[in-house]
């Protein structure tokens, strides 16, 4: 796996982000929101993006038109209000119900150490992403490998990059964020084999996070693109392979060449067969 992905470096992913529903969603706020605001926002609401009653793609979305019409009323700075926001959020969106109270316990618990300035979270962040992955997990009393975690990190990237112009590379310290999608992935491309209840693999994959976590860090490192980077791709790819059992892969190229350009095909085509190369 890490063969044929090494096919590709980092300018493809970093194209292929700007195309990623998720950064277009955090982008629409970068004229509405405190530019400094907008990436804090995307990595509290990652916080509390688990157990959605739908697609990711509608959740950012959701998430989105709530924020700006917020900003359009509201001045935002600090944390703590934007933890104020997120709660709101919560408390109307249709695509995150479960478990609203543990959710805004969790945000809580993000300012009860003391509020800050969104320019100094900006500053934790611009000169190492693990500082403020650390901050956060402390903040949370959460391992900085949970998904949530990572994920915030990952959103609060996308914020940065959307809204304040930042050249980032993020570290390959930091892991992916294993949700469905990339057990899906983790499945299709046999880089994880089931061995033990393999009727349903998928979950049996997402009850070992670290070994999946493990797994993709080890092939990030071999291709020379970090992990998180890495996910952009695994997660659309997920996407497709969430919505039917039998993927069209001519179709699946397609639609990754619309996005990054035709000049990729021959290293795409490849990439996508292997990441699909064993039906569910």
């Amino acid at each position: 796996m890490a063969c044929t992905l090494s096919l590709l470096d980092i300018n493809f992913y970093r194209r292929l982000e700007l195309c990623d529903p998720q950064f277009k969603a955090v982008k629409r706020l970068c004229s509405v929101c405190y530019p400094y605001t907008a990436p804090l926002l995307a990595s509290l609401n990652a916080l509390v993006s688990y157990r959605l009653n739908c697609r990711g793609e509608e959740y950012w979305r959701e998430f989105a038109d709530f924020t700006i019409d917020y900003c359009k009323s509201k001045t935002i700075n600090t944390l703590s209000e934007c933890v104020k926001v997120i709660i709101e959020f919560l408390s109307k969106s249709q695509c995150n119900t479960l478990f609203r109270r543990s959710k805004i316990n969790r945000l809580l618990s993000v300012i009860r150490h003391g509020d800050v300035d969104a320019v100094y979270v900006w500053r934790l962040f611009s000169k190492n992403p693990e500082n403020y992955r650390v901050w956060l997990s402390k903040r949370l009393n959460a391992n900085p490998n949970a998904k949530t975690i990572v994920f915030a990190i990952k959103m609060y990237y996308y914020g940065c990059r959307a809204c304040l112009d930042a050249d980032l590379i993020l570290p390959y310290s930091i892991p992916i964020p294993v949700d469905k999608r990339i057990a899906l992935i983790s499945y299709t491309s046999r880089v994880i084999s089931c061995t033990h209840n393999c009727s349903n693999p998928v979950n049996t994959i997402l009850k070992r996070p670290g070994i999946v976590r493990r797994v993709w860090s080890s092939i990030a490192e071999l291709c020379r693109v970090p992990p998180l980077h890495l996910d952009c791709l695994l997660w659309t790819i997920g996407g497709y392979v969430s919505k039917s059992k039998h993927v069209d892969v001519n179709r699946v190229v397609e639609e990754l060449l619309r996005h990054v350009g035709v000049e990729y095909k021959s290293k795409v085509i490849p990439i996508i067969q292997e990441l699909l190369s064993r039906p569910l």
